[in-house]
């Protein structure tokens, strides 16, 4: 009889969405819906080693059973989450040593921090201070060449996956410096979303146009230089996405200046 399903507690989802980068770890396509699994199918389970995020089309593939189509096991699923959880520590890296070359903090909002003393009263530490609002602007160009120079030498192998996920890398510090952005907005301002998941419901809508112009003849008719033209378009979006952003925040009255920091970008 199988066991009824309990909710799994908030502060664990929040973890391991964030762990994933709330992107389903098989397809790993950004922005699609995504959910939390329990890999060994125990609603009950909530266990971190015990859950995975994936899209609603993978997490279906779980569920198969049967005739011609194999389904997803749990090993298979194991496998892909352990790699992809490596993947996105490593793209987070990437963005903080860009952030530190480029003179920049981290892209979250700062959070104060709640103690108790003996008394079992309450202290409130102050966050750490975020960087000056120019400065974070001025500092963009300068994380972008850094992540841009980190992903060169896998461009250069000439290799479809090496140089696709290369590309993505930059995709993703992109959108760290997008979410830095977004942080200077009121709360709630992107329609109640979280700044990163408003980003990449932008982007998959976006790439979705990129693989079907691309592919005149139908899908899988270009071959796996495709995948290398949509994450290049994807990351000119996500660029352009900035640069825009960057432009609404900038002071009207500071055209020239903004003039300036288009072109430091631009040649970044």
């Amino acid at each position: 009889m199988a066991k009824a399903r309990t909710p799994i507690p908030d502060d664990v989802a929040a973890a391991v969405k964030f762990a994933s980068d709330r992107t389903c770890c098989i397809c790993r396509e950004r922005g699609r819906a995504v959910q939390i699994h329990h890999v060994d199918e125990d609603p009950t389970n909530h266990g971190l080693a015990n859950l995975a995020v994936l899209c609603l089309l993978c997490h279906n593939d779980t569920q198969m059973r049967g005739g011609f189509g194999r389904a997803l096991r749990a090993p298979d699923v194991i496998v892909a989450r352990d790699d992809w959880l490596e993947t996105v520590a490593r793209r987070r890296r990437m963005a903080d040593e860009a952030a530190v070359q480029a003179g920049l903090g981290s892209p979250e909002a700062p959070r104060a921090v709640v103690q108790l003393d003996d008394a079992h009263h309450a202290i409130v530490s102050s966050p750490v201070a975020k960087p000056p609002h120019d400065k974070v602007l001025a500092g963009l160009p300068a994380m972008l060449t850094a992540a841009r120079v980190l992903a060169q030498e896998a461009w250069d192998t000439g290799v479809t996956s090496q140089m696709n996920e290369a590309t993505w890398d930059v995709v993703s510090v992109v959108a760290d410096i997008w979410v830095r952005l977004a942080r200077r907005y009121p709360a709630d301002h992107f329609d109640g979303r979280e700044p990163r998941d408003f980003f990449d419901a932008h982007l998959r809508e976006r790439g979705e146009w990129h693989h079907l112009i691309a592919e005149p003849d139908g899908a899988g008719s270009g071959g796996t230089i495709i995948r290398i033209i949509a994450a290049s378009a994807m990351l000119e979006e996500a660029q352009r996405m900035v640069e825009e952003t960057v432009a609404a925040l900038w002071s009207y009255e500071d055209a020239e200046g903004l003039n300036s920091w288009r072109e430091a970008w631009r040649k970044a």
